[in-house]
């Protein structure tokens, strides 16, 4: 018997600490339920640079085919998917830019399209209505002024891009101390000429202009009242002295913006290791638009000399004076670059 009752006591004993495990673990299991999880949001980081992809404010792409995101310049410099090789951006890129942006033809509403690419087409696009608008104003100054306003206007704006881009610039990389040298000089042609050069480049053919124009209109007007023939061919040589100093300031500040257009872009490329073929490629596409143009100024430079009919081209002389500064700050927007 006292064997028997010692046997109910300790089944009772296991059955008691049975239920108080089984209570214990019920306990555990709804408190796992309540317990909430949470999970790091992970960041974007381009495959190419390593740095992170803010998709609300840094303009990116995307894979195509493992839907990698990139910094449009990291993804223009190799022109591909750093992380699968892949060559097919998920928006395709633009064929008048160097960085795969959609092109101001595409509609924001195409599906895919990231809003840094709409802001990017946006701000095109009001740009253009902006330069339009400027040319319009310059266009009608010219003549208002005897052709003085292009002229300085355009000086102005180019000092101060170049003020601006003086101020954007980084810090020169480590490199070698023959190639830190000609990144320097390259600053210094870029972004510090000598300050009387600009004022000497558009005042002296200002004057010129200006004094040209008014020998011009009043010998024009001598010539309407006594059809003197002399009268007209002083007037004829005063507008040749005109066009002369209106269209050769208009090559010389074209050069001026290109030799800065290079220098700058010689900076950039060497700076950031562009490749050579990259290189090639970007300063081949640039030459060929600079010497579009360099053509169209020639063929008006020979039309301004035609008696008479000429002057009506110094309004069109005064609006592509500020044209060459445009175009390069389309080349500016459209350069392929390192983030």
């Amino acid at each position: 018997m006292p064997s028997a009752t010692s046997s109910r006591s300790s089944a009772r004993e296991e059955w008691s600490r049975l239920e108080s495990e089984v209570a214990a673990g019920g306990e555990n299991h709804e408190s796992m339920e309540q317990t909430q999880v949470s999970f790091a949001k992970e960041s974007h980081r381009c495959p190419f640079c390593h740095e992170q992809v803010a998709t609300e404010q840094d303009e990116w792409v995307a894979c195509k085919q493992c839907l990698a995101r990139h910094h449009v310049g990291c993804w223009s410099e190799g022109s591909r998917c750093a992380s699968c090789q892949h060559g097919t951006p998920l928006i395709a890129p633009s064929t008048g830019r160097f960085r795969p942006i959609p092109s101001a033809d595409i509609s924001p509403l195409a599906e895919g399209m990231s809003a840094d690419a709409i802001r990017f087409v946006t701000s095109q696009a009001l740009d253009q209505e902006h330069r339009r608008h400027q040319a319009l104003v310059t266009a009608l100054l010219a003549p208002l002024t005897l052709g003085a306003y292009p002229m300085i206007q355009a000086e102005q704006a180019l000092a101060q891009h170049r003020s601006r881009n003086r101020s954007e610039q980084p810090p020169l990389p480590n490199v070698a101390r023959e190639i830190g040298a000609r990144l320097r000089l390259a600053r210094e042609h870029a972004f510090d000429p000598a300050n009387g050069t600009g004022v000497a480049r558009s005042a002296i053919p200002c004057l010129i202009m200006v004094a040209s124009m008014i020998v011009c209109i009043a010998f024009a007007i001598d010539w309407f009242m006594s059809h003197d023939p002399s009268s007209l061919m002083t007037a004829w040589n005063a507008q040749l002295f005109a066009a002369l100093a209106t269209f050769g300031y208009l090559h010389v500040f074209r050069e001026s913006v290109r030799r800065h257009e290079f220098h700058q872009f010689f900076i950039k490329l060497v700076s950031d290791a562009v490749t050579p073929a990259r290189s090639k490629e970007v300063m081949k596409q640039t030459r060929r638009e600079w010497n579009s143009r360099r053509a169209v100024d020639a063929i008006l430079t020979l039309l301004a000399l035609v008696p008479g009919v000429g002057l009506a081209l110094f309004p069109v002389a005064g609006a592509r004076m500020r044209g060459a500064l445009f175009l390069h700050e389309e080349h500016e927007e459209g350069f392929p670059r390192r983030r």
